[in-house]
Parts: C-alpha cells; sequence; structure tokens
C-alpha cells in the first residue's frame, strides 16, 4: 500500500478585469484602441484578442497592427485600425415615428442616422415633393401639430454621409376621430 501524500494548494483569483480606452472614432481617420489587463503572475501572461462582428454577424479575428507592452503589471494591447461603417453594420437612415396619427393631434418624425463624423441636416419631402415645411424642425426632428386628412401620405427624409446619399420613406395614415 502506497502513501497518500496531500500537499496544500493556495490559488489567488483576482477580479480586476480588462479596460479599454477607445478614443473619438471618425469614419476614415485611423485610430488607436488600447487595451490594459493586470496580470500579478508574469509566468501566465493574460491573452489579448481583438475582433469584429461584421455585417451579417460574421465575426473576423484581427492580427494586424497590433502592438503589445507591459507596464507595472499591466499588459497592453494597442489594436491600430482605420473605422469603417461597411465593416460595421453600414450606415443606415430611418425614419421613426407612429405611422397611424389622429386626427387633430401631433405627428412627430425623426429622420435618424448613426455617423461620426455627422451626416448633413435633413431635406424632408412629402409624397415625393420636397417641402419647405414652417413646422418646427430640430435636429433631424420634424413636427406638425393638429393633423387633418391632407397630411396622410408619404414622408420622405434624404441626408448626406461623406459624398453618399441616404434615403429613407415613411408612411403616414390619419385616423379620423
Amino acid at each position: 500500500v502506497k502513501p497518500v501524500l496531500f500537499l496544500p494548494v493556495v490559488l489567488h483569483l483576482f477580479a480586476d478585469k480588462p479596460k479599454i480606452n477607445i478614443s473619438d472614432l471618425s469614419e476614415g481617420e485611423e485610430t488607436n484602441l488600447t487595451c490594459s489587463a493586470p496580470f500579478p503572475c508574469p509566468e501566465a501572461p493574460p491573452e489579448i484578442t481583438w475582433w469584429i462582428k461584421k455585417i451579417g454577424g460574421n465575426i473576423i479575428y484581427l492580427k494586424d497592427n497590433i502592438t503589445l507592452n507591459t507596464s507595472k503589471n499591466l499588459y497592453l494591447s494597442t489594436l491600430t485600425l482605420t473605422p469603417s461603417s461597411d465593416l460595421h453594420n453600414g450606415t443606415t437612415l430611418q425614419i421613426l415615428g407612429n405611422s397611424k396619427v389622429m386626427e387633430g393631434d401631433t405627428l412627430s418624425l425623426n429622420c435618424t442616422v448613426e455617423s461620426h463624423p455627422p451626416s448633413s441636416d435633413p431635406v424632408w419631402s412629402f409624397n415625393g415633393t420636397t417641402e419647405t415645411f414652417m413646422n418646427q424642425t430640430f435636429a433631424g426632428s420634424f413636427m406638425i401639430t393638429n393633423v387633418t386628412k391632407e397630411h396622410a401620405g408619404v414622408y420622405g427624409c434624404t441626408r448626406t454621409y461623406r459624398n453618399e446619399t441616404l434615403n429613407a420613406s415613411f408612411t403616414i395614415s390619419i385616423i379620423r376621430k
């Protein structure tokens, strides 16, 4: 019979999480993303992986343009890249609002696009005709108070982003009281 040997094992778990430093991003302008992770045990440095989720959900692991450094028990990984909306979800323009509005109520539409640098101010149209709206517009929003059946139709919004024209339309129905 062989004797059984028990050795005490001490395991230290550290709750420190990695931190990512992201400067302002502008499409087409090179920038750096830095991930810093603590590593109190030099024999086992952390493993940092950079990836991007593309349109359609495909994940691409990035291996180029990465710089690794260590500093005071920190492991630093810096990714240099040029942001592009084509790599992420593209630049999509949309009009938000209620498609059915009661007669006499307020019609409120918002023409949105996530972009940096910002897109142009919106140009609104009604049933295919560009209108000079006398109603309140602010930061992509459009409002008509006391709507009537004449306000039913297709509202369009056009914005320009990096020399590309973006369009969206939204059909409004007016419900009689």
